[in-house]
């Protein structure tokens, strides 16, 4: 209930254009990875089937900017109690499942089959440097957690909204802080430090050289 009305109060507010959860945020590093079984492909021996997954609230796609290329969004009706449902990436539909995903099935561990409902352009998701991944969504509403990531697609400057969104964080629960604020540019930008600190290197040591 916390997270719908956070959603619902985050939205409406002046320059958002969408909000979403998501239990790892893109780029920080982490992420699940779960024992996979897909329906209809037989794994090579030793062949590596942990697969790397995130959990999602309502409007992740739109929020993060990533399309939707087959199938559809989840929706209202994927919901605790209800057939079990995921979205892939492009990678995984192409190398499982020949790129025909959508109506396909799959399970984690010894879980229940959920079903392939969309297919979404292939993103980064641990760090920029990583090589496609085969990776899966699932909604939120489907396994609850306790701890969440808020996302805010602004229309203008970002940090403007920070405020706005603690004020209504405090007013619907006091004790819930807003801690780790970051801009993606600011996320993007920190993981090319190291790259950037070496570029600078090499221009000095090769001026050097040429001088």
């Amino acid at each position: 209930a916390f997270y719908q009305q956070t959603l619902e109060r985050v939205s409406s507010l002046p320059g958002v254009r969408s909000a979403t959860l998501v239990a790892f945020v893109p780029l920080s590093g982490g992420g699940y990875r779960r024992q996979t079984a897909i329906e209809g492909y037989q794994p090579q021996p030793n062949e590596d089937t942990e697969l790397n997954s995130n959990i999602i609230g309502p409007n992740y796609f739109n929020t993060m900017g990533i399309p939707i290329v087959a199938g559809r969004d989840f929706n209202a009706q994927d919901r605790n109690g209800s057939p079990g449902v995921v979205i892939v990436n492009e990678v995984l539909a192409r190398r499982y499942l020949g790129g025909n995903a959508v109506g396909r099935r799959l399970r984690f561990g010894s879980g229940q089959l959920r079903e392939i409902v969309g297919v979404v352009r292939n993103a980064k998701y641990r760090d920029l440097r990583e090589e496609p991944l085969p990776f899966i969504y699932t909604p939120l509403a489907q396994e609850p957690q306790s701890g969440m990531a808020l996302i805010v697609r602004a229309h203008g400057d970002p940090d403007a909204l920070v405020g706005a969104v603690r004020s209504e964080l405090r007013a619907l629960n006091k004790d819930v802080q807003l801690f780790a604020v970051q801009t993606m540019t600011a996320r993007i930008a920190d993981q090319l430090a190291t790259d950037r600190v070496v570029a600078v290197l090499l221009s000095v040591f090769g001026g050097c050289a040429l001088l």
